[in-house]
């Protein structure tokens, strides 16, 4: 129910403060721990940040920043596991957290009925996944993780071989990789990366193309002479194990199949019979052994100045209206940049393109280009999307920031081990993406370090517990360590702040009605001398009455009763109950989710 105001008249707000022996009753809503504030800059990894900031002119951006030492990457992704589908970049994204998955933001434009990319895709797993647009920018990552721009274009082609490698016949072009034909007669080339089967697809012609329609596909599925994802610009031999006229074809998990329409599709059915050796090549100028790419456009900023002027075959109804927007860059210094701008469909303004380049330029980038914008725009940090989409839109490729290195992942609360029932001891997950020797410690100062774990693991996510009472800690602040030595490849290390806070506890609520008028009883125990807030907020956090003003208070057990007035108006439906100690170890609390009741006439 949500929160509403009565209009009965009645005095101002009415605090009891009772010191008593706790109430016998059980507790009557759920109870968490006060979160810890969050911090400005947010880490999520050794050289990796979140930032959201406010713009000026009130626009809402979100930046993540990878250092360019240490163990982080760029990674393009394609979200679902296969070209061919769309899929929720948040899921995806947990999903890779065991494999260092990070953050990601969205990648490129797609075909939203088909999924496949508008532009180049090449990923570290699957390689060469969709076709290069020549009229947009598509964003390069080099092995040395230096980013770069690039308009490409495929300069495919295949050939019947003779044993001894030498070419039957003159080259055909490969028009396409794993997207549906668009001309009348072409030759697409399909690999794992697409996944599973192809179906006989529509042609997609040009508006206003003229000719016939083709029906039919003829397709070869080839057996490689030497299984791997297909790179650009290295050949690749191999055998024609199987025809296929206007039927479904499955995409053997090593093998390739080339398909063709209208007069591809006879020559591929004359030229390419079962047995038939075969030669193929992706070229794709600019693209270096190792090189990933994803697409995109339009280019925003070129040798650190903005371009508000790209071209790329974008519109004006692309480029020119405050948006959602995505955008991938990085400075001079080898930063890398993953700025998404939230927009009207959350209720900020957004941003044009023009203004996401000129913000790019702002914050540093040498070279920055545009990703897909509007419902598409999406950031996922610790597994959750910033840009707070209800629906987020399911989406095709994605830039994932990758961590090589150990990980723990950060407390939300404090740990409270007063046997209140909540945040007694903490179960703390550790990412673990490579198999070694996993040493976790807990250190205070001029304490000796207790050491928590020391084994050998495999590359799994692992919880450590931190039971205080267990481990005899005092209250304070303590710094969690994780240090790991893999089997191949460096010693990376984590560490996170813990704050161990017993001082308030055993929170208990109760809603009652007294001579028709509701009253909220809130009962808790202090451990120790404390500075004392109560509050009521709104179900996201806003308050609506400070209950009781900071006040110290002694230990023992404390009751407060408050006639759920603001002012003269009487506050009924979902609201939270804060209670709030402050000591030197900070300020922290407990939350009770209550439904403050309606009046009640009285019965006759």
């Amino acid at each position: 129910m949500p929160l509403a105001r009565n209009s009965l008249r009645a005095a101002a707000g009415l605090v009891l403060l009772v010191s008593a022996a706790l109430p016998t009753w059980a507790a009557a809503a759920a109870v968490t721990a006060v979160p810890l504030p969050v911090p400005a800059v947010v880490p999520l990894a050794t050289g990796i940040t979140y930032q959201r900031q406010v713009l000026p002119g009130g626009e809402v951006v979100h930046v993540i920043r990878v250092s360019p030492r240490g163990l982080a990457s760029l990674d393009p992704t394609v979200v679902s596991g296969a070209i061919s589908s769309r899929g929720d970049l948040a899921s995806a994204t947990r999903a890779r957290t065991a494999a260092g998955a990070v953050a990601s933001v969205n990648g490129d434009l797609f075909n939203f009925g088909l999924a496949y990319p508008s532009g180049l895709t090449i990923t570290r797993t699957a390689g060469l996944v969709s076709t290069p647009n020549p009229l947009r920018s598509a964003l390069l990552v080099a092995p040395d993780g230096v980013l770069a721009l690039e308009r490409a274009a495929l300069n495919g082609s295949w050939d019947p071989i003779a044993a001894d490698g030498t070419g039957l016949a003159p080259p055909h072009n490969i028009n396409g990789i794993d997207r549906p034909a668009v001309h009348a007669s072409e030759y697409i080339l399909f690999n794992p990366g697409y996944g599973g089967t192809i179906a006989p697809l529509p042609v997609h012609l040009p508006a206003g193309a003229s000719g016939p329609t083709p029906t039919t596909e003829d397709s070869a599925t080839i057996a490689p002479d030497h299984p791997g994802p297909l790179e650009p610009n290295s050949a690749i031999a191999g055998t024609v194990i199987a025809n296929s006229s206007g039927r479904s074809v499955r995409i053997p998990r090593s093998g390739l199949v080339l398909t063709g329409v209208g007069a591809a599709g006879a020559s591929i059915a004359t030229s390419l019979p079962v047995g038939t050796r075969v030669s193929l090549i992706a070229r794709i100028a600019g693209i270096t052994p190792g090189t990933l790419a994803i697409g995109g456009g339009p280019a925003l900023v070129v040798n650190g100045h903005p371009t508000h002027a790209a071209g790329e075959g974008f519109t004006p109804s692309q480029l020119v209206p405050r948006s959602e927007r995505t955008a991938i860059g990085q400075t001079s210094a080898g930063t890398d940049l993953l700025v998404t701008a939230q927009g009207p469909g959350d209720g900020s303004p957004g941003i044009t393109v023009p203004q996401q380049a000129d913000l790019m330029a702002r914050l540093g980038a040498r070279v920055a280009i545009a990703m897909d914008s509007g419902g598409s725009s999406q950031m996922i940090v610790n597994g959750t999307d910033v840009m707070r989409w209800s629906t987020p839109r399911a989406v095709s490729t994605a830039i994932v920031v990758r961590y090589s290195g150990v990980r723990i992942t950060p407390l939300s609360a404090p740990i409270s081990p007063n046997n209140d029932g909540v945040d007694d001891r903490e179960n703390v997950p550790i990412i673990v993406p490579s198999p070694g020797t996993l040493v976790v410690t807990l250190t205070a100062s001029h304490r000796a370090p207790i050491t928590l774990l020391d084994q050998v693991t495999p590359a799994i996510p692992i919880r450590v517990s931190i039971d205080p009472a267990r481990l005899g800690l005092p209250d304070g602040t303590y710094h969690l360590n994780a240090s790991l030595t893999p089997l191949l490849g460096p010693v990376s290390s984590d560490h996170r702040l813990v704050v161990v806070d017993r001082t308030v506890g055993a929170l208990h609520t109760r809603s009652f009605i007294r001579n028709g008028q509701p009253e909220e009883q809130v009962a808790f125990r202090l451990w120790r001398s404390a500075a004392v807030t109560l509050r009521v907020t709104t179900r996201a956090g806003r308050t609506l009455r400070v209950i009781r003003a900071p006040r110290r208070l002694s230990p023992g057990p404390h009751t407060i009763i408050w006639n759920q007035r603001i002012g003269r108006a009487i506050v009924t439906g979902g609201a939270d109950i804060v209670v709030e100690a402050t000591t030197r170890f900070g300020a922290h609390g407990l939350i009770a989710r209550v439904g403050l009741l309606r009046p009640r006439r009285p019965t006759r």
